[in-house]
């Protein structure tokens, strides 16, 4: 045999398995395409709640992408500024399970990603995420929480770090402008 017959078997080998390396052919699109819309995949649903599951990613170029694994996460935004956002639900101690409390799910925490990095995860005050969104300006994000009785809080959050920029009660006449969406109804 000679080394051309040797080497074309394994050059249709090698071309053949990177063909089925990445089957959406998006690995690593997040770090270089544009995200336009996000969705969930459903997984769990919480009563009348918002489906959870993972997040799929649709770019401009109409491509789309799975942003999670866990099956946890619902409510997926996409900022002005490419970010995407989307809620955390916690797990359950058989790690696929929806934790609940008093029958409710616990949603306390938000993801922030950009550019296939995780900017933040940060966890609200109370345990139940009743809304959340991007500010105007795609550069921050606000979330709504409340306990499982009692007033809600409304936060305001940068895409890096933790700890929240503001935070007001939902109840209050006169808010901030990147609270007043959030407010309790009369």
């Amino acid at each position: 045999m000679n080394r051309t017959s040797q080497i074309l078997p394994l050059l249709f080998f090698i071309s053949l398995s990177s063909a089925f390396a990445s089957p959406s052919g998006n690995e690593g699109a997040e770090k270089t395409k544009t995200p336009v819309e996000a969705h969930v995949k459903v997984i769990h649903r919480a009563g009348s709640g918002d489906p959870i599951g993972n997040v799929i990613v649709k770019f401009a170029d109409g491509t789309e992408d799975q942003w999670t694994l866990k099956g946890n996460c619902s409510t997926p935004k996409v900022a002005s500024s490419g970010a995407v956002g989307w809620i955390v639900y916690s797990l359950g101690k058989d790690g696929k399970s929806i934790e609940t409390y008093g029958g409710l799910p616990v949603n306390g925490k938000i993801t922030i990603c950009q550019k296939g990095e995780v900017l933040t995860t940060v966890s609200t005050t109370k345990a139940f995420i009743e809304q959340w969104g991007f500010t105007a300006d795609g550069l921050r994000f606000v979330a709504k929480s409340r306990g499982a009785h009692g007033p809600a809080t409304i936060q305001l959050f940068a895409f890096h770090g933790t700890k929240p920029l503001a935070e007001i009660a939902a109840y209050v006449d006169k808010l901030p402008d990147w609270a007043r969406p959030y407010k309790d109804a009369p």
